[in-house]
């Protein structure tokens, strides 16, 4: 994904100027950490398999559930999707979270790779994910300082980067914080850097943890070539700045073949021993005075034992720690059903509706609209329904009680669904229930489709068998 382009700009600073900002949106200044997940080789995937559509969904799902499946202490967000890129995002408050997000990031990079290179023999000799990582500080903005960053970047880094809310009334898919601003497009820039095997991390983002945060960290950084980027550093020379585990010389060769540091300056640089050390960093930055963010992050958080703090706030709303169901009805009174997968820890093999994961700052409907899309390729419609709440249910997770709350939708038409995460999709008819209510199902789908029926007029309906 490339820059933002001036008209982008230009819109999204008409969008911002025209529309009204409050200081409820203060609490989500601050610095915040950007990863791009890119999946590299993928137009000469597509031109030599039929499967690229669903490898491509397979692709997204895999780097947006590699932070819920594994144990990382970094939860991003999903800023957007850009193609066969992935975009995320999350507001980080001291060293120790950065350089956890880095380290997070790294893992992601080869987890998702190597998923995407099991898929087929011709993906594990194509197909590879790179890693970018940076970082911005970033504020709501009024209108006067969207026009000022259209026209120039003040000095304050504070100031430099706009956080704004796009108009989800045209589309429920879109993201609910969106950026705009110099350090945001440097980071697109600093991606021509990238590679299989390594994360390319922003100077500043080094920097800090080199100077700050553990030296284990910092000894995984170095420079391993210096570009001059368009817009960047005002044509300063850029240092590529590489996050790696073992930069042992036989560990470079098994990571990368003999025609990869034909093709890149920085594996040639890297496998030569050419690399400077991250130490390097801090004269550079100070040569070009760009420590900003050094300066804005403590070592650790400080806050009262008890006060709960509002990145932990975020990763109980975004960790889907409150779902939601639709019970999907088409035209013609047939019930969208799934069964879930044997290898899941709760309820497993069971028929069921489908979920949704609710995420900070969502409604419902936008929720489910977004995961129902995703998962089965089902467009809902709440609108024709005067109460669509279904009912509530709860379960046990991990020695949690997680709630939901149950909806009813109507689908257009009864289109082929998408069957990725479960072992079985299907539109079920009302004569086909008994066979499904004779296996194992979720508690009181039964009844929740009954309650589901009555909400859209299907009254003649409820002797189900």
């Amino acid at each position: 994904m490339g820059p933002v382009s001036a008209d982008y700009r230009q819109r999204i600073a008409q969008t911002v100027i025209s529309s009204t900002v409050d200081d409820s949106n203060d609490h989500y200044a601050g610095v915040y950490f950007f990863l791009s997940l890119d999946l590299v080789n993928s137009t000469a995937y597509k031109a030599s398999n039929a499967d690229w559509k669903f490898r491509t969904r397979m692709f997204y799902d895999d780097a947006r559930n590699f932070w819920k499946n594994h144990k990382v202490s970094f939860n991003p967000r999903v800023w957007k999707y850009a193609g066969d890129e992935v975009l995320f995002y999350s507001r980080v408050r001291s060293v120790n979270q950065l350089q956890n997000a880095v380290e997070a990031s790294y893992r992601a990079v080869q987890h998702v790779s190597s998923t995407v290179q099991s898929w087929t023999q011709s993906a594990r000799t194509r197909l590879f994910v790179k890693g970018t990582c940076w970082a911005a500080c970033a504020s709501f903005r009024g209108p006067a300082a969207a026009e000022e960053l259209i026209e120039s970047s003040p000095d304050d880094p504070n100031q430099r980067n706009l956080i704004f809310r796009p108009d989800l009334a045209t589309g429920t898919d879109l993201p609910i914080l969106d950026f705009l601003g110099p350090e945001i497009d440097a980071g697109f820039r600093i991606a021509s850097g990238s590679i299989k095997n390594a994360l390319v991390v922003s100077a500043e983002v080094a920097d800090t943890i080199r100077s700050k945060g553990e030296r284990s960290h910092g000894n995984r950084l170095r420079i391993v070539n210096y570009r001059e980027l368009k817009g960047v550093w005002n044509g300063r020379h850029y240092p590529i700045v590489w996050y790696r585990d073992d930069w042992t010389k036989g560990n470079l060769g098994q990571d990368y073949s003999y025609d990869d540091s034909l093709k890149s300056d920085e594996v040639r640089g890297a496998y030569d021993g050419r690399e400077d050390s991250a130490d390097a960093l801090s004269l550079i930055l100070d040569q070009v005075d760009r420590r900003w963010l050094r300066s804005q992050l403590p070592s650790e958080v400080s806050r009262k034992p008890d006060e709960p703090s509002l990145d932990a706030a975020m990763i109980r709303s975004d960790s889907v720690q409150i779902h939601c169901v639709a019970v999907c009805v088409s035209e013609t009174g047939k019930i969208l059903l799934a069964k879930r997968k044997p290898t899941k820890s709760v309820f497993p093999s069971h028929w069921e509706a489908g979920c949704a994961q609710l995420r900070a700052d969502e409604d419902f409907c936008a929720s489910m609209k977004r995961d129902y899309l995703a998962d089965f390729g089902v467009m809902l419609d709440f609108s024709a329904i005067q109460n669509s709440v279904v009912g509530t249910y709860s379960f046990e997770k991990d020695m949690q009680k997680i709630p939901g709350i149950i909806f009813v939708a109507r689908v257009a038409g009864e289109p082929p669904l998408l069957q990725s995460k479960h072992s079985e999709a299907r539109w079920v008819g009302l004569d086909e229930l008994a066979d499904i209510f004779c296996q194992a199902c979720v508690p009181d789908l039964k009844e929740r489709i009954e309650q589901a029926l009555v909400r859209v007029g299907r009254q003649d309906s409820l002797d189900l068998p």
